[in-house]
């Protein structure tokens, strides 16, 4: 990222965009649930040791049950799987549809961006005229 902090900035159309990709997001987070199966499944939260299988996804609801927790959506679910919090948990959401145009920046760039900035933002020139200012000299000298 060659920005500041990311977020997602319109919560309404994530959800719209969430909507029947459900099962995809859960593959993402290494969920691996058959579209439409009614079997349930090792619960993937890493605070449950499941030792029978007692979570499902209800495609109808768009829902998570098992016996540690009841009803949570997708974005709960992201969370409780990957430790996230909840801006995180929509920012991930996002880049796994592929989303960018949801994704917003605080604006700040980080140094990698600074070392490196892209070609229209460069000033070549501006090395050799901070190292001429430190020396004391005229830049044509460095």
């Amino acid at each position: 990222m060659t920005a500041g902090k990311a977020f997602v900035f319109d919560d309404e159309a994530l959800r719209k965009a969430m909507s029947g990709h459900e099962v995809e997001i859960l593959a993402e987070v290494g969920i691996e649930w058959v579209s439409g199966s009614k079997q349930h499944i090792e619960c993937p939260y890493p605070d449950h040791d499941d030792e029978n299988p007692s979570w499902r996804w209800d495609e109808k609801e768009a829902r998570a049950f098992c016996t540690c927790s009841k009803g949570v959506k997708i974005i709960g679910v992201v969370m409780k799987k990957e430790g996230l919090d909840y801006p995180s948990a929509k920012l991930r959401i996002a880049e796994i549809l592929r989303r960018d145009d949801l994704i917003a920046t605080t604006g700040k760039h980080d140094v990698h961006w600074h070392l490196n900035p892209p070609a229209g933002t460069r000033d070549d020139q501006l090395p050799k005229a901070y190292l001429a200012y430190r020396l004391g000299v005229a830049p044509e000298a460095c």
